[in-house]
């Protein structure tokens, strides 16, 4: 009689192949599991950095006007976003940026801005930027560099600088946040931009930083602290209002124009536009999951900035990030995927309020040496 021989998987094998493919909140759990698979998912750096590499693909993180961050993800095991409110005394947080796992929030009414990993609850207090600024739209990019032995981080901080006037412009610089300095530092880059020209949501995509403006973008690589500016497209300048972000993992621009909406991206040196459904051909999909599609009233519509008025504005373009497209429809917010053409209905409670801003976010084990310090 053959004896049963139990199967055993190398560790190499079950620390390097296995577990990093799982997600942060699950590997939280496994500690429990051994005092080495503890001792590896908590304190190894190149694990976190194995997790950190297969937190793919990321998910968009929706804020809405009321602070509630909405993780929306095509992936059915998706875990979710974590609890901030809990993890600050149930104070109204709201997500200013994010990163590779790392978010930058502020607290309202306490002025007070941390930057840390939700999933590992691990935050550090960071200190106000330099008082000789007159601030933008709170608007600072975090830019998060992983290696396989350290982490660290930089916030990015634009600003119009006083006393300068040259023609309906003025200078723009920029305030530096670094992870290994930890505190806050003028750049020597500056800018000439049209005056109130710089404001809203940052973007980042290929490790540089973008900001829109009224013509132009202006970029900044937190890495080398370098900037400049290039042109937007004609067509957009001329839509007036537009939202940059990340799609397709390119630097791209969405806006509706006519029945359609447009995603013009960035290709190195020139703009195109790669895709521009119609609306119709969306809520053809959306119909699928909702009946509406004969409440819209397609030939009799007027256009607004970022929203279509059917006759009753049933339909608006409310965000998109990663390659998903938020559409609020009679009231009912909807995710509607453009990598496969499908779109679902944002289940949320209480259901996020717009106007929105939207993150690439994915739970990772990212921890920069700094966070240990608070």
């Amino acid at each position: 009689m053959r004896s049963s021989i139990s199967p055993h998987l190398p560790d190499d094998l079950v620390y390097c192949d296995i577990l990093p493919l799982l997600p942060a909140k699950v590997l939280l759990r496994f500690q429990c599991v051994s005092q080495s698979w503890c001792q590896v998912i908590r304190k190894e750096s190149y694990f976190s950095y194995l997790q950190y590499l297969h937190a793919r693909p990321h998910a968009l993180l929706l804020v809405d006007e009321m602070h509630r961050p909405t993780l929306i993800s095509r992936d059915p095991i998706s875990v979710g976003f974590p609890s901030l409110s809990s993890q600050f005394l149930d104070k109204q947080v709201t997500v200013i940026a994010s990163c590779n796992g790392i978010v930058c929030i502020v607290i309202r009414g306490f002025d007070l801005a941390y930057v840390g990993n939700p999933v590992l609850k691990l935050w550090r207090l960071l200190p106000r930027p330099k008082v000789h600024t007159i601030t933008l739209e709170f608007s600072v990019g975090l830019a998060v560099f992983a290696t396989e032995s350290s982490v660290s981080y930089k916030l990015v901080h634009p600003f119009y600088i006083l006393g300068t006037d040259a023609c309906g412009y003025e200078e723009v610089g920029f305030e530096v946040f670094s992870s290994e300095r930890r505190t806050w530092e003028v750049s020597k880059e500056k800018l000439l931009m049209k005056r109130a020209a710089v404001g809203g949501p940052y973007a980042y995509v290929d490790e540089i930083m973008f900001w829109a403006g009224s013509d132009q973008l202006l970029w900044f690589d937190p890495k080398e602290e370098r900037s400049g500016t290039f042109p937007l497209p004609s067509d957009v300048s001329r839509a007036g209002y537009f939202l940059i972000g990340e799609w397709n993992s390119r630097l791209s621009i969405a806006l509706i124009a006519g029945c359609e909406i447009q995603i013009w991206c960035w290709n190195q040196s020139s703009w195109s536009k790669l895709w521009s459904p119609t609306l119709e051909e969306i809520t053809q999909q959306i119909e699928l999951f909702s009946p509406i599609r004969d409440l819209i009233d397609l030939p009799n519509l007027e256009i607004g900035p970022l929203d279509v008025c059917f006759q009753q504005r049933l339909v608006r373009f409310c965000s998109f990030g990663v390659d998903y497209f938020i559409l609020e429809v009679t009231g009912i917010l909807h995710c509607y995927d453009t990598r496969t053409g499908k779109a679902w209905k944002l289940k949320c409670r209480p259901p996020p309020q717009p106007p929105f801003i939207s993150f690439t976010y994915t739970n990772t084990l990212v921890m920069p040496p700094d966070l240990l310090l608070i």
